[in-house]
């Protein structure tokens, strides 16, 4: 699809991005090519990965040991490789490098990946062995609940927290209302503290909700449609209040998970 004006646009924005981070060449081959069929995806051979995510035109997949790999469309940073160039094969995101990602979520054009504070040993194994004697026992209750049991969150309970990276001009990236995106990722500082644990996030289209182990519900981003739930009024009916994290309400039980739609 697309017109061949268009992709001539798109390859010279790939050029002014290459020499932003200094690549003089690489392959320009940005043309659409349908995958009817399943297929297996080399550049992840040799990885266990337990959980995968898919924005608008990019993915993103979790491997056992903790590390973030990336692929896809990339003009807003979304791939956290520092720099906006497509990559058809999967890449390390690098700047993730000395924490263990236990979650990861995908939005449009920007991603959530929280943390526990260091590299467990083994902890999908040791999730999914105690998982065993229950009934749900699948890998991605093995992923959820390796998050909660190493201390997956924010600064209480491992000193792990919440990274966002990519397009942010909506606030879906919760780092207020001067940041439009980034192309690495960077700590979420305002739920990454000690005294608040994460246990749990998602991204919609362009908004973004945490849940903490005390069954807060957090929010942010893009509201036009009613996404942080309830009425607004006053300053909360403007689209920056919601530029930053903000407390919608506390459940009664803590929620396990949730997710986002598209809006």
């Amino acid at each position: 699809g697309g017109g061949g004006g268009g992709g001539e646009g798109r390859a010279k924005d790939e050029q002014h991005a290459a020499a932003d981070v200094g690549i003089t060449s690489f392959n320009l081959d940005a043309r659409r090519r349908p995958v009817p069929e399943p297929k297996l995806c080399a550049s992840l051979f040799g990885l266990k990965i337990v959980a995968l995510s898919a924005g608008y035109g990019h993915n993103l997949a979790l491997s056992a040991d903790g590390r973030v790999f990336s692929c896809g469309y990339n003009d807003r940073g979304q791939l956290g490789l520092g720099h906006r160039i497509n990559c058809t094969e999967f890449q390390y995101v690098s700047a993730l490098e000395g924490v263990f990602v236990c979650q990861i979520a995908c939005g449009q054009a920007h991603n959530l990946a929280r943390t526990t504070g260091t590299r467990p040993s083994h902890p999908f194994e040791a999730a999914a062995a105690r998982d065993k004697t229950e009934a749900a026992g699948s890998l991605a209750g093995a992923t959820k609940s390796a998050g909660a049991s190493f201390g997956g969150g924010g600064g209480g309970g491992g000193g792990g927290g919440v990274y966002v990276w990519g397009n942010g001009s909506l606030g879906q990236l919760g780092l207020g209302r001067r940041v439009t995106g980034r192309r690495v990722p960077v700590l979420l500082p305002s739920l990454s503290h000690d005294g608040l644990r994460i246990i749990d996030i998602a991204a919609g289209n362009n908004h973004s909700v945490a849940v903490s182990d005390q069954g807060e519900v957090w929010t942010w981003g893009h509201g036009e449609y009613g996404q942080h739930g309830g009425q607004v009024s006053g300053i909360r009916s403007e689209t920056a209040y919601y530029f930053a994290p903000r407390h919608k309400c506390t459940c009664a039980f803590p929620l396990r998970s949730h997710s986002c739609t598209y809006s």
